[in-house]
């Protein structure tokens, strides 16, 4: 058998999919991490000023994404892969807010936990540039 080399270029990044969330578990989520940072930092200002999003989050149900995508995920091999709704409901709203670059969106991210949370990762656990181009 011959052993057979691609240039790196080349080489494919395999994702285990991971159980996705529901909506009301994403809701929980934000809930949880929303009291917790409000009641330790100065995250409620941010809160007020982004009610729009909040509200464009809350109600956009995406726990069918994983339905449509999941077949570009490997059902048992890889890395465990970010939730695929978390994915896209971060691109939505960079969308939402006229974010047009994946950089810039996630540098903002890590410095306005708001952010973050809205998409459904935690403050200190955003996903890199390369995470979102892979998803793309």
């Amino acid at each position: 058998m011959k052993a057979l080399f691609l240039p790196i270029s080349l080489m494919v990044v395999i994702f285990l999919l991971k159980p996705a969330r529901s909506h009301k578990q994403f809701q929980d989520f934000v809930k949880q991490q929303l009291q917790f940072h409000c009641l330790h930092s100065t995250l409620a200002q941010s809160v007020f000023a982004n009610e729009k999003a909040l509200a464009f989050v809350w109600s956009a149900d995406l726990s069918k994404v994983v339905d449509i995508v999941g077949c570009r995920y490997s059902p048992n091999n890889g890395t465990p892969a970010r939730d695929p709704g978390d994915m896209f409901r971060s691109l939505l709203l960079m969308e939402f807010l006229r974010e047009r670059s994946i950089d810039a969106w996630v540098n903002s991210m890590r410095s306005a936990p708001i952010f973050a949370i809205l998409s459904g990762f935690l403050p200190d656990d955003v996903p890199g540039v390369g995470t979102f181009y892979d998803f793309i």
